[in-house]
Formats: C-alpha cells, sequence, structure tokens
C-alpha cells in the first residue's frame, strides 16, 4: 500500500469516527478514545485537500445513516455513555481487521467497522463490501437483515 493510500485510509477513518461522535453526541454522552492511531487518523485528516474533505465526509454520512438504521443501541438515549476508537493497525495481524469500534460497557456490547472508500479489495468479489463484526450473539440475529439492507444500499450507489 502507498503512503498516500495509507493516509487516504486514515483519513476516512477520521471522517468517520469524528461524524460517529458529533451525531451521538446529539442524543447521548460518547467518548473519542485518543489514542495513537486516532492521532495518526487526525494528521493525515489535516494534510489532505478540502475536496477530498468533502468527499470523505459526504461517505462518512452515508456509513452513519446506515449504520444508525441498522443498530439502534448507537443512538438511544441512557445513561451511561459510548466510546469511540480508531484501533491500532497491530490489531489487524490477529484477524481482527475493524477500523472503528464502538463499545458500550455496561452492556458488555460492541460493535466495529471496518471502512473502505473506493478501494480495490471492497470491489473485488472476495472482500465483502462492508463487513461488520460484532462481539456477542446480536450479530447471528441480526446479520442477515442487515447484510440485506447493504446489498440494497451498495447497489443503489453502484449504478
Amino acid at each position: 500500500m502507498t503512503e498516500k493510500s495509507n493516509n487516504n485510509g486514515r483519513a476516512f477513518e477520521f471522517a468517520c469516527l469524528k461524524l460517529l461522535h458529533d451525531k451521538i453526541a446529539t442524543c447521548r454522552q460518547v467518548k473519542i478514545v485518543e489514542n495513537s492511531a486516532f492521532e495518526a487518523a487526525k494528521r493525515a485528516w489535516e494534510k489532505i485537500d478540502s475536496p477530498l474533505k468533502a468527499n470523505f465526509q459526504n461517505s462518512a454520512e452515508i456509513f452513519a445513516t446506515t449504520i444508525f438504521n441498522c443498530e439502534p443501541r448507537m443512538t438511544e438515549k441512557a445513561d451511561d455513555f459510548l466510546t469511540l476508537a480508531i484501533q491500532q493497525d497491530s490489531k489487524g495481524e490477529t484477524a481482527d481487521v475493524r477500523d472503528i469500534v464502538v463499545a458500550r460497557q455496561n452492556l458488555c456490547w460492541e460493535i466495529g467497522f471496518s471502512l473502505k472508500n473506493n478501494h480495490k479489495a471492497a470491489s473485488t468479489a472476495a472482500y465483502p463490501k462492508i463487513l461488520i463484526l460484532a462481539k456477542n450473539g446480536w450479530a447471528q440475529k441480526h446479520l442477515p437483515t442487515i447484510l440485506q439492507k447493504l446489498r440494497r444500499f451498495l447497489s443503489a450507489w453502484k449504478d
């Protein structure tokens, strides 16, 4: 992967994380984990030009809307808070390919997203266009519905 591609991926992660935070913050408490992956993504975001930022923000808006429709727990009003984190790339070495992880500690609930924006892997049949991983039995119960919604969403954007 080229440095530009890597930095664009990090900038896209930052755009998605920031938008998730801003939207969730309108209805509940949410905090961003400012780890080294967050700092790298923030630096990448600050280096890209305005047209690319606008593109990433539009894509992040579509991502957030889709995710909130599929997982209403993220935006339900509650006394606890959600934690948003950009995951370290090193986690991929142990097969955890999530880029953003959203956690709700009091429910032992966690969901993660592997993000791709205009990426070859997203258009190759060997890889899913959007990969959603959940850490509890919720995924087995709801994954067919989510995949159906995502297929409709992706086919609408493909045309």
